[in-house]
């Protein structure tokens, strides 16, 4: 339990699951705000302002939120799937490597586990600024993917 923790959740899915959300905003005014709906201009603003993404998507075959959040500093807390097990590293302490954290399987106790341990990162002033740091250094853009292509058909066209 974090007192000072602020949750904002933006997007659309099971309409139960939406409408508990809102029923909570209610209970939880001070620390809890649920839009449902798609709005990209509100994405970016929740985005800049947010220390954590939390998506913890069942199914995502690429995943932007992740990588558009990183270009922020916002760092990713994701389920293990798709192009969100491709796009995210998991941190590692020990060597000061990774640009957030992934879980597995998609349930709400690892989705828990593994925010709690975000969150002790977090703590950590210094340590969390130089992951933020390593998330808006990341390179997802065509530019970059393009040069791996050409790499990979050039070696193929040598071999």
């Amino acid at each position: 339990r974090h007192p000072d923790a602020r949750v904002v959740m933006l997007g659309t899915g099971d309409p139960s699951l939406e409408q508990r959300i809102q029923s909570a905003e209610g209970s939880f005014s001070d620390n809890l705000r649920g839009v449902v709906g798609f709005d990209v201009a509100l994405s970016h603003r929740i985005f800049a302002g947010c220390d954590i993404l939390l998506m913890p998507s069942t199914f995502e075959p690429c995943g932007l939120n992740q990588m558009v959040a990183m270009r922020y500093g916002t760092v990713p807390v994701v389920h293990r799937v798709g192009g969100l097990k491709e796009t995210v590293e998991d941190y590692n302490q020990r060597s000061g490597t990774g640009t957030g954290w992934t879980f597995s399987p998609c349930t709400p106790d690892r989705l828990l586990e593994t925010l709690s341990v975000a969150l002790s990162v977090h703590a950590r002033k210094e340590e969390w600024q130089a992951l933020a740091g390593r998330c808006m250094a990341e390179d997802h853009s065509w530019r970059q993917a393009a040069s791996q292509y050409d790499a990979l058909a050039r070696w193929t066209m040598e071999s």
